[in-house]
Order: structure tokens, then C-alpha cells, then sequence
């Protein structure tokens, strides 16, 4: 998505560790990318440290989503921001870890007031919406899902939170969602 509209820089908020066809594979044979990937979890932070060390395009810093200073006023980042080209935020398994609503909204507010005009932000966010509580399959899979958040939460950190929707949308409030605007995975193309 962000190629078709132009974009080449990226910042990738608590990245946790790439798998195939991440961001860093399309900035690496893109003459004119850019990406800063943080996190503050230090396995994670050595890998970023190896890929960046093979491919100058890259840079990784310490930080977390939640403290926005420990990422936003970072070096890497503050070159990314200050070209002023639109930047990529790519926040995939990020809002989920904070359990407070008006808080995300709040930590990315930080974000999206600093990006260049024309700067696109991608989000992930567990959810339960869609699955029918009548029919048993609906009714199982949503409860599958609240444990997996709950037995998460008991042996890593941070906890997710499932929200609806709606709550998605007020942590995005301010910001113009392009199409398919707030989408199943599966719908996305």
C-alpha cells in the first residue's frame, strides 16, 4: 500500500522480529528507502542491529510505543521525520498492548502530529467483531481468542486487548481512513 502511494520511508513501531516479506526486504533493494525499526525487547534490537549493519537504509532504535519520546527523539527517527517526505508508521500487533483506549489514542496522537504531510499509517488490531455469539463456531472462536489474550498477558509482556471496531476507531480518531478504511485482515488486498 504504501509503494502505490509513493512512499519508501518507513517506521516500524515495536517491531518484534521480522518474518518473510518484511518491510526491511522492500527497503533493501529500494534505492530511495529508509526504515527505522524500534523496540525495546533486546533480542530483537540485535537482529535489527545485524540487518542495519548489512543494509545502511536500515536503522533501529530502542524504544516503545507507549513512551513516544524514547522512540521520536531517537537520532534514526528524527532523520526520518526531518526529510519531510511522507513516512510509513507501520504499528502491527502495537495498539493492542495497551489496555487503555484513550491512552493508544493518546501515544499515537504523538506519532501522527509528527509525520510529514501525505504519511500513511498502517494498524493491526486483534478483534472479535464479525464472529456470530449465536452460531457455536462464532461463540468458540471468540472465546479461543480471549484466552490466548489472557494466557498472553500471564506469561509475556505486555497483556493484548481485544477491542471492537468502534473502539479502533476512536483510537484513530483525526485520522482520514483510505479504503477499506477498518477491515478484516482478509478483505484487505
Amino acid at each position: 500500500m504504501a509503494a502505490k502511494r509513493g512512499i519508501s520511508r518507513f517506521l516500524v513501531v515495536d517491531a518484534g522480529l521480522p518474518d518473510s516479506d518484511a518491510t526491511h526486504e522492500y527497503v533493501a533493494q529500494q534505492e530511495t528507502s529508509k526504515a527505522v525499526y524500534t523496540s525495546d525487547d533486546r533480542h530483537v534490537l540485535a537482529y535489527l542491529e545485524l540487518a542495519a549493519s548489512h543494509h545502511p537504509a536500515i536503522d533501529s532504535v530502542c524504544g516503545t510505543f507507549s513512551v513516544p519520546g524514547t522512540i521520536l527523539l531517537a537520532d534514526p527517527t528524527q532523520r526520518l521525520l526531518a526529510a519531510g517526505t511522507p513516512v510509513c508508521l507501520v504499528l502491527c500487533g502495537v495498539l493492542e498492548t495497551i489496555g487503555d483506549t484513550a491512552d493508544a489514542h493518546t501515544a499515537l496522537r504523538c506519532y501522527t502530529e509528527r509525520l510529514p504531510s501525505g504519511s500513511l499509517v498502517i494498524v493491526t488490531h486483534p478483534t472479535v467483531d464479525g464472529l456470530n455469539p449465536i452460531d457455536p463456531a462464532g461463540r468458540e472462536m471468540a472465546t479461543n481468542m480471549r484466552q490466548v489474550c489472557q494466557a498472553y498477558g500471564a506469561g509475556h509482556q505486555p497483556e493484548r486487548h481485544l477491542r471492537t471496531a468502534e473502539e479502533l476507531r476512536d483510537i484513530l480518531s483525526g485520522l482520514t481512513l483510505i479504503p477499506p478504511g477498518i477491515a478484516f485482515t482478509s478483505n484487505w488486498r
